[in-house]
């Protein structure tokens, strides 16, 4: 078993979870004006997907555009991971490839796991929640196992076009009922960035 075979059902079992569902949970979070770069690429994107019905590479490009300058307009040092191997538990099923995933540290190894980001292949991100909340428990546990002072793990779900956020808060997940289009960018890049100053801080 891995991260994609998890469903939201089923982890809700397994690790004994509280779900907690609501609208406008990263609400209060202040938005960040992207760059000009980005805004260009967005645009482009929005008339590329207007054409389209199906799940196309650009979509995983978008996403790691506006990944990217999250970590790169963060005032603390992240490494972002695409397509990389998180094998914390294998025997819980927590363990496989994350397509992103963001690490507080400038070290090219995950060492403080916090945001984890899925991919979908749908127009219904409900369908990718078992496999990113997957994710952010093994980030949970890794971090544990490592002792490190991280109590909330982030997640987000998208398709590149919508975007949708929850954390991981001891054995709740707070899922925000909010999807926030890329057209709203701003918005999701003070959603990231928050969640990094916030935490980094904590840490210091």
């Amino acid at each position: 078993m891995a991260y994609r075979d998890f469903t939201l059902s089923e982890l809700v079992k397994t690790f004994n979870l509280t779900i907690n569902q609501t609208n406008g949970l990263f609400a209060a979070f202040e938005e960040l004006e992207s760059s000009e770069y980005l805004k260009y690429n967005i645009k482009e994107y929005i008339t590329f997907v207007k054409g389209i019905n199906t799940h196309e590479p650009n979509h995983k490009v978008i996403t790691y555009s506006v990944l990217m300058e999250a970590k790169n307009r963060s005032k603390f040092q992240t490494t972002l991971f695409s397509e990389v191997n998180f094998n914390v538990d294998s025997e819980m099923g927590l363990s496989g490839t994350c397509d992103f995933l963001v690490s507080l540290s400038a070290e090219k190894l995950i060492s403080h796991p916090l945001i984890n980001i899925v991919q979908s292949k749908s127009e219904n991100l409900n369908l990718s929640l078992g496999q990113c909340i997957a994710q952010m428990l093994a980030s949970q546990l890794f971090n544990d196992l490592e002792n490190n002072e991280i109590k909330t793990i982030y997640g987000v779900v998208t398709n590149g076009t919508l975007w949708r956020f929850m954390k991981l808060v001891s054995q709740t997940v707070y899922i925000d009922l909010t999807a926030y289009h890329i057209s709203y960018v701003n918005k999701i890049l003070g959603i990231l960035c928050s969640t990094i100053s916030r935490t980094a801080f904590l840490l210091k």
